[in-house]
């Protein structure tokens, strides 16, 4: 992977306000089905379903880590909906879309730094020192 092109792209869409805008709105409208304006918890639920399709194992006992599909559908719901109105608006949709891109960007960069390491990182005498070592 590119880490480098990736954090790149996510700091150009967050700093140009027009393209975030476009972008956010992009996806609000693909979860609207219904087009009224505002994003209902079935109109949430199912696109989190469509997106998470094939991530969730039967086999794997459930954690708080691969919480049953339903129960996540919760949490990401409660959290989109910042004034518990049970709807999420554009402006709530951005504000969560604009926090997910800055985490990317931070687990991105730390991704490229231990990738960095794995590759480059010689200790004393060309031992290799991992970061995690310590």
């Amino acid at each position: 992977m590119d880490f480098t092109k990736a954090i790149d792209n996510l700091h150009r869409i967050l700093t140009n306000e027009e393209r975030f805008a476009e972008i956010t709105k992009s996806i609000f409208d693909a979860i609207d089905t219904d087009n009224s304006g505002t994003l209902e918890k079935d109109e949430v639920m199912q696109f989190i379903k469509d997106l998470l399709k094939g991530m969730q194992f039967d086999n794997v006992a459930p954690t708080e880590e691969n919480a049953p599909l339903d129960d996540r559908y919760r949490q990401v719901f409660q959290i989109l909906d910042e004034n518990e109105s049970g709807e999420i608006t554009l402006d709530e949709l951005g504000k969560f879309l604009r926090e997910l891109f800055k985490e990317q960007i931070q687990e991105l960069q730390e991704n490229q730094e231990r990738e960095h390491l794995r590759q480059h990182g010689a200790g004393v005498n060309g031992v290799s020192i991992q970061r995690n070592s310590f």
